[in-house]
């Protein structure tokens, strides 16, 4: 099945970080696809040709903004060059005209809870849904404890 881009808005971070009960919210563990759309920046451009895609960098999300929590910013865990760190979501979309940004969200259809799993909700956090242990642990994965931390 093919999947089509919708312009959806000028501002993604913004957008994707709505603070009310509507919208797309975005979730620990939604990759952030991007390309850049910079010509000077040759080694995306050599990236989009091998894979024969349109996006050139992706980038798990690991901690969502929380105000309450303290975080004041969404971080990604992404692969460089010179190895796994994690990035400012701001610092990865801007300048907005330079970046086309696109979210895929993994499904958990296929995930069955363990009766532990789903006693542990929290029925008053947003991020909280079915699956969240295993995105988490997923997450945890993708950023080693000795990885650079770059914000």
């Amino acid at each position: 099945m093919a999947y089509c881009a919708t312009y959806m808005s000028h501002d993604p971070i913004q957008y994707f970080l709505q603070h009310d009960d509507e919208g797309p919210h975005m979730r620990v563990s939604d990759v952030v696809l991007r390309e850049n759309q910079n010509p000077k920046e040759v080694f995306s451009q050599l990236i989009r040709t091998a894979t024969g895609s349109c996006w050139s960098h992706s980038a798990l999300t690991y901690l969502i903004n929380d105000a309450s929590k303290g975080y004041d910013n969404t971080f990604l865990v992404e692969a460089t060059t010179s190895g796994i760190r994690m990035a400012s979501w701001r610092n990865e979309v801007i300048p907005y005209e330079e970046f086309t940004v696109g979210i895929k969200r993994p499904r958990l259809d296929w995930y069955v809870e363990t009766p532990h799993e789903a006693a542990q909700h929290d029925t008053d956090d947003p991020e909280d849904v079915h699956g969240i242990a295993y995105l988490r642990h997923a997450r945890g994965i993708a950023f080693p404890r000795d990885a650079q931390r770059v914000c």
